[in-house]
């Protein structure tokens, strides 16, 4: 059986490598001097001993030289055959060749120079020894006590140290060697009569590469010198013996210490050896390859590499060119070019084709291929007068929307005598999509019930040819829209059966649109905060080429109404995000709550307090209609919407119209935002329509002696009059320092500085309004309520630890308190058959969540005494009026025990922090005097006499846990309160509390960094 390839190797072998040489060794260590004896009583300690030299290290061994490689042998051969499959080498090899379709460069003659040997590498010099440590100088002995009536004896002086051994020197690295020389390269010289048989052939006879040089070995690294011995220390005086009448003994002197030895001199590192020398470079061979003339046998060609052929560029075109490759159409290459990059001639026989190629789309070809039927000069470029056909795969109808795009690999293929040129394989990619798109939809985003819309379709002819029905068959056009049953489609007589209409599309000029406009309506099957879709089909020539599908989405129209006639109870802002199923879960809880309920779509009228983008006020707007007092959920589209309820807005639905008068009474209103909060800027904002008051020059002096006034001074002045005297007055307000105009001023020496003027602003709010943020995982609204684990439209049990317990929880928190003592009374439907699930797993009914929130209103007023009085009044009043109601409430029993631990936990709590606190005393007297009523009234409900409640109520209360009935605070933020308001209330209900100056200084201290913080930003 013939070979299919031959190697011949007649290269040099390469030269052998030095061996390194052996490291030295190291010195040895130099051995510590002795120490010193111990002096006897009173004498002198001995000395301590010299520690002995360290030892001198050996040298490291040279390395050992590369030897030169071999010089390559020749080759001379001839390559004869008609064609691959018989081809027969003589010369300096004789071998007949079979070789397979496709081959590369399987005839391979090799006449390289050998590599030289490196030299080896030097050893490295042995390091030196350590010197020895010198001995310590022995201790002095201690001096005779004194005999009776004699002073006490001298101690011994201490032994002086050794000194420390010399480090020995290291010793020198040794050197490395030569490299070996390369050799050179041989002769190669290929023949033959067929230029085509050079395509397999691959000569080499480069020249050897030189041998390096070993490296040098390092020289030894010196010892370190020995420490010299310490001295020994001095012998303690002798004790004074008894005295004999009245004289005065002493006792001996202590002895002096001895002298530490000197530390020995490190020894000398040894010297780097030499590196040794590269070898020189083998001679490069020579290459010729050499073709004749079969018949005359004259040289024809030759050089030192053969031809190499590239293909360099193609085009590709369409046979209907519009400018647009779309599926399934005929397609042809042309103009493709060639460039023979290598250095003979390219000879005939070379065959171009385009094959089939994978991709995103298809290339089909029809298998057409070109034969070079000329010789191509080294350098010569060469373009193709021949066509390439083939067909771009088809794409079946799109089941999805947009356009059509995708790409298409187009490659080209050159071999010779069936073997491939590397270079010819260039690929091109190409975009594939129709010449007729959609451009736009344009649909109102939602419609309100019986308001008309236009929905129009715009088409695009992204190519350079007219289309349409009125053009011809190619380029026929129709359009195929669907609504929706749930849409009325107005002045439309081609309306078909499945409410919709099909149409051709009589002319696009090319490069330009075409639309369609329809007028619609949603009819009353529709539920509000649907959403409903109608869908668009493009088709050309018959076959559909693109779908798109819009929606809209049926939402209420706003209810307008006026101050004292809004017979609403909430006002809920909707958005883009809010559909059907979200809607319905807060439809359940509104009405759950026996709440009516006014809607503002913000996308339909464009903002919250302002038409988006301008300071311009709706032509019908909820601002001034009466929502003072009323409920406000925001569900957020974005995180930071809520800037778009105007501050001013906001302010007055807590505080009324007269928000901005001195001292207003809240309205009992609530806001609620679902999303988060940067409570910083919310509060910045809220500041903003906030007058400025003078705070008082005397408040704004400090002394000043050794340092001086600076900016920094004037706002902690501020702080200091908004700590001691505003939150002293009204802890629940916010307060903020505003303007401040640093200007000092001294009128004499010892006198005062004025450091400048400044203002505060107050929140007409306080932290007791029902002003809350609902967060979220992704700061915003989107699925707030459908992505709960239960299914909160046909569940009625909720984990209060759910976004719709957290709601739910939110707004009984928000009610006026006179409407959730209603419901208390008189539940709803609903919310007597609704189920809590507490964090620890308890299931509850509707009552203790109204409890939570009479809880948080008795934490407001036993936390901030300007609070005293706002609830527990009316929670008392309601009681007293509406007893007969109460003992006949269902659930009288839950009521009256749960209320009872309420309040038997706030006074223990408040028992023990009115020992340490005596700021806390008018807090305490006045909710001790609301439990002590309202304890009665809760003891008439119950019929079994009250000392087991009262025994048991003290027994739970010492293990319940702090949050019990506060727990949901850890669920909202209230963006108004800062530290000093958060510690305020903590400290109740953790229950614990140092001292009163301590707690007010932390709590104050709060409020300064926050202020501080802030400084004239808000002016």
């Amino acid at each position: 059986m013939l070979k299919n390839s031959i190697i011949v190797d007649v290269s040099g072998k390469p030269g052998i490598s030095g061996v390194s040489g052996f490291s030295g060794h190291s010195g040895s260590w130099g051995s510590s001097g002795n120490s010193g004896s111990w002096g006897s009583s009173g004498q002198r300690g001995g000395n301590g001993t010299n520690g002995s030299h360290g030892g001198r290290a050996t040298h490291g061994e040279h390395g050992t030289s590369g030897t030169s490689a071999q010089s390559a042998g020749n080759i001379k051969v001839t390559i004869e055959g008609v064609n691959h499959k018989s081809i027969v080498v003589s010369g300096t090899a004789n071998e007949t060749l079979c070789l397979d379709d496709g081959a590369g460069k399987v005839l391979v003659f090799l006449a390289n120079g050998g590599d030289g040997g490196d030299g080896g590498h030097g050893g490295s010099g042995g390091s030196g020894g350590n010197g020895g440590s010198g001995g310590s100088g022995g201790s002095g002995g201690s001096g005779k006590s004194g005999n009776k009536g004699c002073n006490g004896g001298d101690g011994g002086d201490g032994g002086d140290g050794g000194n420390g051994g010399n480090g020995g020197d290291g010793a020198d690295g040794g050197n490395g060697a030569n490299g070996g020389n390369g050799g050179s390269g041989g002769s190669v010289v290929i023949e033959t009569h067929n230029p085509a048989l050079l395509k397999f052939v691959q000569a080499e006879c480069r020249a050897g590469r030189r041998g390096y040089g070993g490296d040098p070995g390092c020289g030894g690294s010196g010892g370190h010198g020995g420490s010299g011995g310490s001295g020994g220390s001095g012998g303690s005086g002798g004790s004074a013996g008894q005295p004999v009448d009245s004289e005065s003994l002493s006792s001996g002197e202590r002895g002096s210490d001895g002298r530490s030895g000197q530390s020995g001199q490190n020894g000398q590192s040894g010297r780097q050896g030499m590196g040794g020398q590269d070898g020189q470079d083998g001679m490069p061979g020579s290459l010729l390859f050499r073709v004749y003339d079969p018949i005359t046998n004259n040289i024809l060609d030759q050089g030192t590499s053969v031809f190499d052929l590239f293909v360099t560029s193609f085009q590709l075109f369409a046979t209907e060119d519009d400018g647009v490759f779309e599926p399934g159409e005929t397609v042809f290459v042309s103009a493709v070019t060639l460039s023979n990059q290598g250095g003979m001639i390219l000879p005939v026989g070379t065959v171009i084709s385009f094959p089939s190629t994978q991709g995103q789309q298809s290339f089909l070809s029809a298998d057409t291929f070109y034969v070079l039927d000329q010789a191509i000069l080294p350098g010569g470029i060469f373009t193709i007068p021949f066509q390439f056909f083939g067909t771009i795969s088809d794409t079946p109808e799109p089941m999805g929307v947009g356009p059509y795009k995708s790409i298409l690999p187009v490659q080209s293929s050159a071999t010779l005598l069936t073997s491939p040129f590397p270079g010819a394989f260039l690929k091109n990619d190409y975009i594939i999509q129709y010449p007729i798109q959609f451009e736009a939809i344009f649909a109102p985003p939602q419609l309100g019930r019986t308001e008309r819309g236009t929905v129009t379709v715009t088409f695009k002819n992204i190519s350079m040819m007219n289309y349409g029905s009125t053009v011809g068959e190619r380029q026929h056009l129709k359009l195929n829209i669907v609504f929706d049953p749930r849409f009325i489609v107005h002045n439309e007589p081609g309306l078909n059966g499945v409410n919709g209409i099909e149409e051709d599309i009589p002319f696009i000029q090319a490069g330009m649109t075409y639309s369609r406009s329809f007028q619609v309506e949603i009819n009353d099957i529709a539920q509000f905060f649907e959403i409903i879709p109608f869908k668009v089909s493009l088709h050309l020539r018959g076959k559909k080429i693109e779908n798109l599908e819009s929606m809209i989405r049926l939402t209420p129209n706003y209810f307008p109404t006026v101050p004292g006639q809004n017979p609403f109870d909430v006002l809920f802002f909707t958005d883009k995000q809010i559909q059907r199923p979200e809607f319905l879960c807060y439809i359940k809880i509104f009405e759950g709550l026996g709440l009516s309920v006014n809607i503002w779509d913000i996308e339909r009228y464009g903002g919250i307090s302002y038409v988006r983008g301008t300071k311009d006020r709706h032509p019908i707007t909820w601002v001034n209609g009466g929502f003072e007092g009323k409920l406000i959920v925001h569900p957020m589209f974005n995180q930071g919407d809520d800037q778009y309820m105007d501050s001013a807005d906001l302010l007055q639905l807590l505080r009324g119209p007269t928000w901005k008068e001195e001292n207003t009474k809240p309205t009992e209103g609530g806001v609620i935002f679902i999303g988060n909060v940067d409570a910083e800027k919310f509060k910045t904002r809220l500041f903003v329509p906030c007058k400025g008051h003078v705070i008082p020059q005397t408040e704004l002096k400090e002394m000043f002696l050794l340092s001086t006034p600076g900016e920094s001074n004037l706002a902690r002045k501020c702080t200091d009059y908004i700590q001691k005297t505003l939150l002293k007055k009204a802890p629940s307000r916010v307060y903020t320092s505003h303007a401040l105009k640093f200007n000092p001023q001294k009128s004499g020496a010892l006198s005062k500085t004025t450091l400048g003027t400044a203002k505060y602003k107050e929140l007409p709010t306080t932290v007791c309004d029902s002003l809350f943020f609902i967060p979220s995982t992704g700061g915003n609204s989107q699925n707030f309520l459908v992505i709960d684990s239960q299914n909160n439209l046909t569940s009625n049990q909720f984990l209060v630890s759910s976004n719709f317990g957290r709601l739910f929880n939110t707004i009984i928190f928000s009610l006026p308190l006179e409407r959730k003592l209603k419901l208390l009374k008189q539940p709803t439907e609903w919310l007597k058959t609704a189920l809590f699930t507490e964090e620890r797993g308890a299931v509850v009914n509707y009552v203790h969540p109204i409890i939570w929130s009479l809880n948080y209103y008795m934490l407001l007023e036993i936390s901030y005494k300007n609070e005293i009085g706002r609830y527990t009044s009316v929670i008392l009043k309601d009681f007293e009026t509406n007893i007969n109601e109460y003992k006949s409430h269902p659930h009288c029993k839950v009521i009256a025990e749960t209320l009872y631990l309420v309040i038997t936990k706030y006074r223990k709590e408040l028992k023990w922090k009115g020992m340490l606190f005596s700021k806390t005393k008018e807090n305490k007297q006045a909710f001790e005097k609301f439990c002590l009523n309202f304890e009665k009234i809760l003891f008439s409900l119950l019929p079994d006499p009250v000392a087991t409640l009262q025994k048991e109520a003290q027994e739970k209360v010492k293990v319940m846990p702090k949050d019990t009935y506060s727990f949901h605070l850890k669920f909202v933020t209230r963006p108004i309160t800062d530290r000093f308001h958060r510690d305020l209330e903590n400290e109740l209900n953790e229950g614990l509390f140092a001292s009163a100056s301590k707690a007010v200084t932390k709590n104050f201290n709060s409020v300064s960094e926050e202020v501080s913080n802030v400084g004239s930003d808000w002016w």
